[in-house]
């Protein structure tokens, strides 16, 4: 995988999807994709609309001044007991599934991250949760200088800055500060 003048997008997948892209040596682009379709009814309309977001995020990169995107991460969906409603796992599964189906049909480099991995290396600590107050992941973003605004783009933000932080680009460990520095 070569990530030489490529950009990463990151993903924070449910009906509300924290993206964070950009390449490793610059400040990323923060976003949020509002989901078109009914998330109670069934997913296809929603996924569809997550795959036709990728897509053109990817295929829009490879225009003219831009940094093309050669890698997805994306947060590996639990299977936990806070999350015992089949309906939600069938949704974050099949979330999780329409990423790497299309970073695959794109032909980009397509991985995932477990949460407490990102969280520690974003954070300090693998234990934060979206009802902590306030939100550690949102706080660290802050420090960097980066405008989130849910805790969806936060989380995007750390699962881009984990991956990148596991290049080991000098030009990120600048960007990213001491947290990040290698030992």
């Amino acid at each position: 995988m070569s990530t030489q003048r490529s950009s990463i997008l990151a993903i924070d997948g449910s009906s509300s999807v924290g993206v964070c892209h950009g390449p490793p040596d610059l400040p990323p682009t923060i976003t949020t994709w509002k989901l078109e379709g009914r998330a109670r009814d069934l997913l296809g309309e929603m996924l569809l609309d997550l795959r036709t977001r990728i897509r053109t995020l990817v295929n829009d990169s490879y225009g003219f001044g831009n940094v093309p995107i050669k890698t997805v991460v994306f947060e590996k969906p639990l299977l936990n007991q806070r999350t015992p409603n089949l309906v939600m796992q069938r949704k974050l599964y099949s979330i999780a599934g329409v990423i790497e189906m299309t970073a695959y049909e794109l032909m980009v480099d397509c991985f995932e991250v477990d949460a407490g991995t990102w969280k520690k290396s974003f954070t300090g600590t693998g234990r934060c949760s979206k009802k902590d107050r306030p939100y550690k992941p949102m706080v660290r973003c802050e420090e960097l200088g980066w405008r989130v605004g849910n805790m969806d783009e936060a989380d995007a933000c750390g699962i881009w800055t984990t991956f990148v932080n596991g290049l080991n680009d000098p030009a990120s460990q600048r960007l990213l500060g001491a947290l990040f520095v290698n030992s």
